[in-house]
């Protein structure tokens, strides 16, 4: 026994050595908000309270607080933008703003700063901002970078301290494109400076720098 048969969002807890899994879709239209632990042997259903149901969503493990941080999705009539913690006993909605509500948009954990970077997704178009969330709050670091996308990939790689963003979808007024590029968002001095570079035959270099008096956006191209 298990979930039953669905599109769902899981991630691993490095703390508890289990795997989470929150609510998701099914093939009916059916749309989930129950909870479930892997142990590597066997499925376990440890709540069915919290967030309300939703699919499309994302979720990551922030080491540093040992929390399951939730955002957003969609129960198939509205786009949401609450964030939620689970502790491995219950949820706690954390915020309601933030990024747009969203669904299909990348988010990865950095442990090095012990922040987390959400890029992209679909709000009724797709987009291109980059998110952070500090374990307290929302702060968008940049509306530039990567194209407008969503249903892309991305990691966090910490032998070079970057994350690693690969392809996706877009929307022409004609159909919708495959993308098949490669970025990578690489953090200096501290946290503030980061930089996306696409790889390969164009460099596309994304630079903030931001303190409490100021923050420069500089998008630079190389072919």
């Amino acid at each position: 026994m298990g979930p039953s048969p669905r599109y769902a969002s899981i991630a691993y807890d490095s703390a508890s050595k289990k795997v989470t899994l929150f609510g998701g879709a099914s093939l009916d239209g059916g749309i989930f908000n129950d909870t479930w632990e892997w142990n590597d042997q066997l499925w376990t259903q440890v709540a069915d309270t919290g967030p309300s149901p939703r699919a499309f969503h994302k979720m990551v493990y922030d080491s540093k607080n040992s929390k399951m941080i939730l955002f957003g999705g969609s129960d198939n009539t509205l786009y949401k933008n609450d964030t939620w913690e689970w502790d491995g006993n219950e949820w706690t909605q954390v915020a309601d703003t933030g990024p747009s509500p969203r669904i299909l948009y990348a988010m990865a954990y950095n442990p090095d700063n012990s922040r987390i970077i959400l890029f992209g997704g679909n709000d009724g178009s797709p987009r291109n901002n980059t998110w952070e969330w500090d374990g307290n709050e929302w702060t968008q670091v940049a509306d530039a970078g990567p194209s407008s996308r969503y249903a892309h990939s991305m990691v966090y790689d910490s032998s070079e301290n970057e994350m690693i963003l690969f392809g996706g979808l877009d929307i022409t007024t004609v159909s919708t494109v495959f993308l098949g590029d490669t970025w990578r968002m690489r953090i200096m001095f501290g946290l503030k400076f980061k930089i996306w570079v696409l790889d390969l035959f164009m460099l596309q270099t994304w630079y903030t720098l931001e303190n409490e008096q100021y923050s420069l956006v500089v998008l630079t191209a190389l072919r």
